[in-house]
């Protein structure tokens, strides 16, 4: 088999690569026997050193399944993922979740780590005694500052009465090496004997072994020195100050990232018919250095593109914050770059393209560049940059890579250019596809709904979200799974099919127990589909979680708006608009209210809030109906049967045939 480009980039390594995955071979086999050996590993390493790879394509790959009870990679944190305004569920709910992306078993609400875990063992032993194998990646997650010290302490707490609970649990976490003091502070981690694993850059004579045997695998020899030369390039490392003077210093390591990004710049760089790298093209390629450049360069393009800053004011902030005059890099206090207001948002996605990394140092969170030698190219960029825009430039570049075509989609969504942002989503698609970035292309489908809706064409973005949903689904990626799932429940919604939006809602909460956003979507389905009490117990269950989720609140006021219960529809909703709403949300809220007065008799006020709610849109059908009802309620007979029927013939949106059926008996008691 021959991989014509070996090399994967700045993405981490899947099982599906570790045909691809060279140079670990003593550290696969040292965390597999670890892992085995012992209950609780620790595996550490500086950020994008490797670990997720490690794990993925390394040692999972290497595990014999009928020896080993072996779950789905757990996570306690939803990662960069998280939309705005989506309550953070516990760690706890995150990482039982994760690890039943395989199908075997359910999550259940209150359901704890040793519980899930002694069920598993039942379901996977089969009557051997077999090791129940528990990897939990990126487990400094569960640090972030959106979860609290309660749900961190309950997540080690739990994970180590599990441990104590079942003798065949054997748990791996990984994790990044600067939050190892923290968990040192955690009793239980030494009681245990935790072992703690190092992953540590590669040792040049390591690297070139895996250099060779990439090379080896894309059918293309290397000439004599080409290896050593490009190792001896990947090894040194350059210092620049602010006056121009340069120092080098060679180490005996190179770095796993540098060797992905500028291998596949080289052979990317290649003809297609070549056969051997010889020195001529390495020197006329341009050098590892170029390589990270033309990496740095994509990077904060595509973070200008998606967030509407000049490339030229991006990198001068890069350079500005983060390389000191002496030429390395400079650290950065999360306070620091929060100030900066959108370059901030960049910040966090230059952390996530590896062009930055963060830290935690006695428990605050630091910026800076992903390693020394990025101070150097960060110089060397800006040089470029300024000369090749020249004085008057704006700034402003086409994007080269499919992130950037992704975000030039949305700024052209944002604008309302929906021909743009359709040819834009076109070509990240593309730009994925040849790269073979399957999350890439799922992201992507996502901003295509939006066009799509946008657009007004509710079919093309339900496929756009069904294609997704696919994806995620392919990539066990439970939370984007159930997001999916929501945004089609509410597609389904909108034309009125609240049986499916109820389904869709439903296996979102069976993915994700107690999501917020699941079961009030759920909530609302169910009202609409004419089940006002399973409605009212959704939303009661929403409630019992967030006691101030306004769209619960609303929705269960609406209910008890219409079924004369007035007193504690009024009491909702008066907290419920306390808090920001939706246009059509609080129409609907103000015309509920209005009702509600008007049957506690305080008809001064009813009136008043109708009037509110007819300001925000005069035309919405359930805010007619809820008049022509106020207006039963007052014996005003004329304006009850106008009201009705103006509501009846409302198509913004249309009553639902729950609501309809209301209004014609309501009509009915006219004759």
């Amino acid at each position: 088999m021959t991989e014509r480009q070996p090399f994967i980039g700045e993405r981490a390594y899947r099982e599906a690569d570790a045909h691809l995955f060279f140079g670990r071979s003593v550290e696969t086999r040292q965390a597999r026997a670890l892992w085995l050996e012992h209950r609780m590993v620790v595996m550490h390493g500086p950020e994008a050193s490797g670990k997720t790879s490690l794990l993925h394509a390394g040692v999972l790959p290497s595990l014999d399944a009928s020896a080993a009870n072996l779950l789905p990679v757990g996570r306690v944190g939803p990662g960069s993922r998280l939309g705005p305004g989506q309550p953070v569920a516990s760690p706890v709910d995150t990482l039982i979740r994760s690890w039943t992306r395989d199908g075997q078993s359910r999550p259940r609400a209150g359901m704890t780590i040793q519980d899930f875990l002694a069920e598993r063992r039942a379901v996977g032993d089969q009557g051997k005694s077999r090791p129940l194998l528990a990897a939990i990646d990126q487990f400094e997650e569960c640090l972030a500052p959106a979860i609290g010290r309660s749900d961190q302490d309950r997540l080690i707490g739990e994970l180590f009465a599990a441990l104590d609970a079942i003798p065949e649990l054997h748990v791996l976490l990984v994790i990044r090496q600067d939050v190892i003091p923290v968990l040192a502070r955690q009793r239980m981690f030494t009681d245990m004997k935790s072992r703690y694993f190092p992953l540590l850059p590669f040792e040049s004579a390591i690297a070139a072994v895996a250099l060779e045997k990439a090379a080896s695998i894309s059918g293309i020899s290397l000439a004599s020195g080409v290896t050593d030369q490009l190792i001896r390039d990947l090894s040194t490392v350059t210092f620049q100050d602010l006056a121009g003077n340069t120092a080098t210093i060679s180490r005996n390591q190179v770095e796993p990232l540098q060797l992905q990004i500028t291998g596949q710049s080289l052979w990317a760089s290649l003809p297609a018919t070549a056969q051997v790298i010889t020195g001529e093209q390495l020197q006329s390629w341009g050098g590892a250095d170029g390589a990270l450049i033309a990496f740095y360069d994509s990077a904060v393009k595509d973070a200008a593109a998606e967030f509407g800053i000049e490339g030229s004011r991006l990198h001068d902030w890069i350079r500005r914050t983060f390389v000191t005059e002496l030429g390395t890099r400079e650290s950065v206090r999360d306070t620091q770059v929060a100030i900066t207001g959108i370059i901030a948002e960049a910040a966090d996605y230059l952390v996530g393209r590896r062009v930055l990394s963060t830290e935690y140092r006695d428990e605050i969170l630091w910026y800076q560049l992903s390693h020394d030698r990025l101070a150097y190219v960060v110089l060397a960029a800006n040089s470029n940059s300024k000369q090749t825009q020249g004085p008057g430039a704006s700034g402003h570049e086409e994007p080269s890579t499919a992130h950037g075509m992704r975000a030039m989609a949305k700024a052209a969504l944002k604008k309302g250019n929906l021909p743009a942002a359709r040819q834009h989503a076109a070509q990240a698609i593309a730009r994925y596809q040849a790269e073979d970035d399957w999350r890439g292309i799922a992201d992507t489908r996502l901003v295509e709904a939006d066009i799509a809706r946008a657009a007004g064409d509710l079919l093309s973005a339900e496929q756009h979200l069904r294609s997704a949903l696919s994806v995620f689904l392919m990539l066990e990626d439970g939370y984007s799974a159930v997001r999916v799932l929501t945004a089609l429940a509410d597609l389904r919604y909108l034309v009125g099919d609240y049986a499916a939006a109820a389904d869709l809602n439903r296996q979102a909460v069976e993915r994700m127990p107690g999501d917020v956003t699941a079961l009030t979507g759920l909530g609302y389905a169910q009202w609409q589909a004419g089940s006002p009490a399973d409605a009212e117990a959704t939303f009661g269950q929403v409630l019992r979680r967030e006691s101030d989720a306004a769209m619960a609140l609303v929705g269960r006021a609406q209910i008890r708006a219409d079924l004369g219960r007035y007193d504690s529809a009024l009491s909702d909703l008066d907290r419920a608009l306390q808090s920001p709403l939706g246009r059509d949300i609080e129409a609907d809220a103000r015309s509920a209210r209005a009702l509600a007065l008007a049957g506690l008799g305080r008809v001064a006020e009813a009136r008043s809030e109708l009037t509110a709610s007819f300001q925000i849109d005069p035309d919405r059908p359930r805010s007619r109906l809820r008049a022509g009802r106020i207006a039963a309620i007052l014996g005003e007979r004329n304006e009850m049967r106008a009201e009705i029927e103006r509501a009846l013939s409302g198509r913004r949106p249309s009553l639902s045939s729950v609501e309809r059926d209301s209004a014609n008996r309501l009509l009915d008691s006219l004759r």
